[in-house]
């Protein structure tokens, strides 16, 4: 059994900020002061089932703090902590060179802080509670002294619980402009449901020094970028690989590397605003040599 409690005290200071025009100084934010203080906390039990098997349930509470929104010209209030309330159950699994986590998870939060666009720049507020669930897993496996294979699964469920007011901006600059909503229920922003990743490492020992061979496969499933769920960037499936030398003195490393092997074309991100949509394309096939000295 394992617990903690900490308590935590907080004070934050803004400075005024000034702007000149035309020879007069124009207080754009005066000064405030933001104090808060709450408890967070841990408490976990775990337990050998047998010598290869430990099970574990925990409780966490988390704390993000709060601060000031300082990139725009408007004097906005102060946002305040974030709260998170973690609960988990998961198994671990050890034999020799295997290895299996598996976990459930529901995560509870509170005062969630989210950007959101306004004259002259970007705000931040409390806005929503949310709650995530879902299983994960991990596993490794070396079946020989040169060889070893490695992955991870998970599923994930988030959604808006309560999220009053939530912007909602047109596809285009010329549409008209459309109230704000109510998006609770709607899933959470960068959230995809389904991720997985799949690799190996191949080590070929030689009189020359070893060869390496690497592959990494990712997969992530599509996910939204605004509460409204309207804007969505599209799953991907994305295979990275190297072959690396490595001296017998381990000295001296050449590595012949390639990210997006398959030139797989997909989003990397991207923002909803007034003025329309913007998304950003992943990097395509790139790849070259990298030499390394250790010492």
């Amino acid at each position: 059994i394992t617990a903690g409690l900490r308590y935590t005290d907080e004070k934050a200071t803004k400075v005024d900020h000034y702007v000149e025009v035309l020879g007069t100084e124009i207080i754009t934010n005066a000064d405030q002061e933001l104090s808060t203080g709450d408890f967070t906390w841990r408490l976990s039990v775990d337990h050998d089932i047998t010598d290869d098997l430990l099970g574990y349930l925990s409780y966490n509470r988390g704390l993000k703090s709060g601060g000031f929104t300082i990139t725009t010209p408007t004097n906005l209030p102060p946002f305040y902590p974030e709260t998170l309330d973690a609960y988990e159950a998961g198994l671990k699994f050890s034999d020799g060179g295997f290895n299996v986590n598996v976990a459930g998870f529901l995560y509870k939060f509170k005062d969630i802080q989210v950007q959101k666009v306004i004259t002259g720049g970007i705000a931040v507020l409390n806005a929503a509670k949310a709650t995530f669930w879902g299983v994960d897993a991990d596993f490794s496996y070396r079946p020989s002294r040169n060889f070893s294979v490695y992955g991870s699964v998970g599923y994930t469920n988030g959604e808006y619980d309560d999220f009053q007011d939530a912007d909602q901006y047109p596809a285009s600059p010329l549409s008209p402009p459309l109230p704000t909503f109510d998006a609770s229920g709607q899933t959470t922003v960068n959230t995809p449901r389904f991720t997985g990743t799949f690799g190996f490492d191949y080590t070929v020992p030689t009189k020359m020094g070893n060869f390496v061979l690497n592959g990494l496969y990712t997969h992530s499933d599509k996910r939204y970028l605004a509460p409204d769920n309207r804007l969505a960037l599209d799953a991907f499936d994305v295979v990275n690989a190297s072959l690396a030398w490595r001296s017998v003195d381990e000295t001296l490393e050449a590595r012949v590397w390639a990210n997006n092997l398959f030139d797989e074309q997909y989003w990397a991100g991207g923002t909803s605003a007034a003025i329309g949509d913007t998304i950003f394309q992943a990097p395509p096939r790139t790849f070259g040599v990298r030499l390394s000295v250790f010492y």
